[in-house]
């Protein structure tokens, strides 16, 4: 019945709404989740909700996200917000990431990037608060913090007093926020709260064809999510299948590559993680893995390991430690660059986000067909360390998993790294400066199993 009634609307809502979005912005509901699907429209929804009230004194929107960063990129709702408003008599206040209004009304973009951030917000009062992709958010009580920043004025003869108080958020399923908001939305379908599904079909604005075949590209359990809203299809120990690696004999490789071996330095000394390199070609946009190493070591010998691979290697193979943030891992990085591969080609990564969403885009290439591996004695143990991915056993291994991804997100994405993210320690050369060079036949495993 929601949808029967129109919404209302301000001169500020360029758009035409679909009859989901009507829904979501009607609704008596305090809550609302729009989505669970991508290309249903939930952008425009959510923007379009913020923009109701835009005519009334003392009216305060915000929208937030996990960080700006992810507000302002090409296509978000910074840039959406200013090809709606740009003609109007809004203006923008770059520096508070604001709308401000004839009437006095804002909308504000904020973010929430940590679990305390929803504290920035004290002693603000707000109408329509908003959280786009709401699954990237883990905290949830840094969410329901934010329903005591909804206040609207007692006095009836203000025009504000019937302005609906809203959280109107967004989201797909997945991500670090995937189960408390399934639970919150979509499975306990509390009092107060309602969940409109919405997926590609009912955005008529989109080029449903072409987008739809994009998802089919991404990994199967992504596409489940993306394109038909499936909560219930979580990673779990099922992000490399088995059946989707192919192992290869070496005499069919390329005879030339970009090379590099990923080393992932979380060892222990005989029992625990693994220090574990591998190696890893690029031609023509095919990847394969030639070479692990790996071992339960001391610090010691888990330097005298790097050195003696890198020199095995030569100097066609770029050597990359993944490093984590912190001091610790600069003194680590510079003992590396002096010390213990002083001479070669030694590069540094810290890459950003967690290790499962790190692992997506290699899984997507071993899916498809387009990362393999050289067949030697160590596949077995890549194939089932793989399979267990990711996996709530503390016992269980990831050592093999970061070096895959890392790896591979190492070469295909290193053209595209700002500096500071891929450096050369010895000189500062980018991936995209690498020299091709010719294969070595050296694919056994080399390593302590």
């Amino acid at each position: 019945m929601a949808g029967m009634v129109r919404p209302r609307m301000t001169k500020y809502i360029p758009i035409t709404l679909t009859p989901k979005q009507a829904i979501y912005l009607n609704h008596p509901s305090e809550e609302g989740l729009y989505g669970g699907a991508a290309g249903g429209g939930k952008s425009d929804g959510i923007l379009a909700g913020a923009l109701q009230y835009a005519d009334i004194p003392g009216y305060n929107a915000l929208i937030l996200r996990r960080n700006t960063r992810l507000l302002e990129q090409g296509g978000a709702l910074i840039p959406r917000s200013k090809a709606w408003l740009q003609d109007t008599d809004a203006r923008w206040n770059d520096q508070k990431k604001t709308w401000v209004f004839p009437s006095g009304a804002t909308l504000t973009f904020g973010y929430l990037e940590n679990r305390d951030d929803a504290t920035n917000y004290k002693g603000t009062a707000w109408q329509y608060i908003s959280v786009d992709e709401l699954t990237e958010i883990p905290w949830e009580e840094a969410y329901d913090y934010l329903h005591s920043r909804l206040r609207k004025p007692s006095d009836e003869d203000d025009p504000l007093h019937w302005v609906p108080l809203r959280m109107r958020c967004t989201t797909n399923p997945g991500g670090p926020g995937h189960e408390w908001v399934k639970r919150k939305f979509v499975t306990e379908k509390r009092p107060g709260h309602v969940f409109i599904p919405a997926f590609l079909k009912d955005n008529p604005y989109l080029d449903q064809v072409d987008y739809e075949a994009r998802l089919n590209k991404l990994h199967p359990i992504i596409r489940d999510q993306l394109l038909h809203g499936i909560w219930d299809a979580v990673i779990e120990g099922n992000v490399f299948k088995t059946e989707w690696w192919k192992i290869v004999p070496w005499y069919t490789l390329p005879k030339s590559m970009r090379m590099v071996r990923y080393w992932d330095l979380a060892a222990t000394e005989g029992k625990g993680d693994f220090v574990v390199g591998l190696k890893m070609g690029e031609a023509d946009n095919h990847y394969h893995i030639l070479d692990l190493v790996r071992g339960r070591l001391s610090p010691e010998a888990v330097e005298d390991l790097i050195m003696q691979t890198a020199k095995k290697d030569g100097i066609g193979v770029r050597q990359v430690i993944e490093l984590e943030p912190g001091a610790s891992s600069k003194i680590l990085a510079n003992h590396f660059r002096k010390d213990v591969l002083k001479g070669l080609a030694y590069y540094e990564d810290r890459p950003p986000g967690s290790k499962l969403a790190r692992s997506y885009p290699a899984a997507t290439m071993v899916a498809a067909g387009l990362l393999d591996m050289v067949e030697a004695a160590w596949n077995q143990v890549v194939i089932t360390e793989s399979a267990m991915f990711p996996s709530k056993d503390p016992k269980a291994h990831d050592d093999i998993v970061d070096t895959i991804s890392g790896g591979y997100n190492f070469l295909a994405n290193a053209g595209g790294r700002s500096q500071p993210d891929i450096n050369q320690a010895t000189g500062g050369s980018r991936m995209d400066d690498y020299t091709r060079s010719d294969a070595m036949p050296y694919y056994s495993s080399g390593g302590i199993f």
